[in-house]
Order: C-alpha cells, then sequence, then structure tokens
C-alpha cells in the first residue's frame, strides 16, 4: 500500500529534501548548522510558503531559517539525521532507497512517538470498542484526552500524525481523523 504526500510542502516533502540534501552534501556539510545550511540554499519548493496579500497579489516565499532548523531537528529526533555530524543516519540512507521511504520514515516515526508514550494500539482499541468506528479521532481529541505524549505540543504531534498518515500507516479522513492501519502494526 503506497500512499503518496498530498502537496509539495507537506512534512514528508520537507524530510524528502533534508534527506535528499544531506545525501548530496556528504562530505561537504559540518555538523547541524551546515546542514541547515545548504537545505536554505538549496531552496527547494518543500520549504516556500503561500503568501497572499491584497495589493501585491499572491507569491510562493521562502520558509524562514528557523523553520528549516526545526524540520532538520524533527530528522534528529526521528533517527535521520546525526546531530553531532549532520551527516545521514544508517535509517536516513535506507529511506532514500527506492520504494523504502514510507516504510522507513513511518517506522521511525511511530517509534519516536512510543518513546514518548504514544500508544496507537490503544487508539485502536479504543475505536473497536465503539464497535462501528463512531468514534474517530483528531490529534486535538488524542492531546485534550491524555492519549498523546505530554512534552508534545498539539501542533507537533498533529504534525507527527499527519506524516503517520501520508506514510500510510494511518488513514486519514477528512485530513483530520485518525485511524490506525494493519501498516502501523507491522516490522
Amino acid at each position: 500500500m503506497q500512499q503518496k504526500a498530498s502537496g509539495e510542502r507537506t512534512l514528508y516533502r520537507k524530510i524528502e529534501a533534508i534527506l535528499g540534501c544531506a545525501h548530496r552534501a556528504r562530505g561537504r556539510v559540518r555538523g547541524v548548522d551546515g546542514l541547515i545550511e545548504a537545505v536554505v540554499m538549496l531552496r527547494s519548493s518543500a520549504f516556500t510558503d503561500f503568501r497572499a496579500h491584497k495589493r501585491k497579489g499572491s507569491a510562493l516565499v521562502p520558509c524562514s531559517r528557523d523553520l528549516v532548523a526545526a524540520r532538520i531537528q524533527l530528522c534528529v529526533d526521528l533517527g535521520l539525521v546525526d546531530a553531532d555530524g549532520g551527516r545521514l543516519t544508517q535509517a536516513g540512507l535506507q529511506a532514500l532507497e527506492a520504494g523504502q521511504f514510507e516504510s522507513v520514515v513511518g517506522h521511525m516515526t511511530r517509534e519516536y512517538l512510543m518513546q514518548k508514550g504514544f500508544d496507537l494500539a490503544q487508539v485502536e482499541s479504543r475505536i473497536a470498542l465503539q464497535r462501528n468506528l463512531s468514534w474517530l479521532p483528531t490529534a486535538r481529541n488524542l492531546h485534550e484526552n491524555e492519549m498523546a505524549p505530554v512534552e508534545l505540543r498539539l501542533a507537533d504531534f498533529g504534525r507527527l500524525l499527519g506524516l503517520l498518515g501520508e506514510c500510510g500507516f494511518l488513514g486519514v479522513v477528512q485530513s483530520r481523523i485518525y485511524v490506525p492501519t494493519p501498516r502501523a502494526n507491522s516490522r
């Protein structure tokens, strides 16, 4: 089951751009700061933002350096990029292999959430108790019902659930509702 990311500027695409940039710049990048600069200089469409202005019209503008740094830090947290050297880890290299990106990134995201205390199986059990999918959780529901990791802000938690959806580990209904898929329990 391959599920492609929906948009050009999604977290999925940002991680693809970071891993690709780290791979192309290997040996030339010194640390995470060097990787941040390399990603900023890449000017990937994944790191653009849509801005609308009444008089000037709309335009795509580059994302801030802080946002690039935050997404690279997420790649470090997920174990895809080495914190010291800014190089790809074994998992990061594996993610770049043909047909492996969704599987590797999805598993690393699931593992990260599990380390933080989030249990997809608990969500699946709660849905099964309803017997007819009458309770389909949103990131906000899970966060407010203390099923989400306490240390993750709602926005970050929602982003990670969205990434799991883009990788095929969660079924996403109406862009906000998450249902664990069989792939979430594999490996």
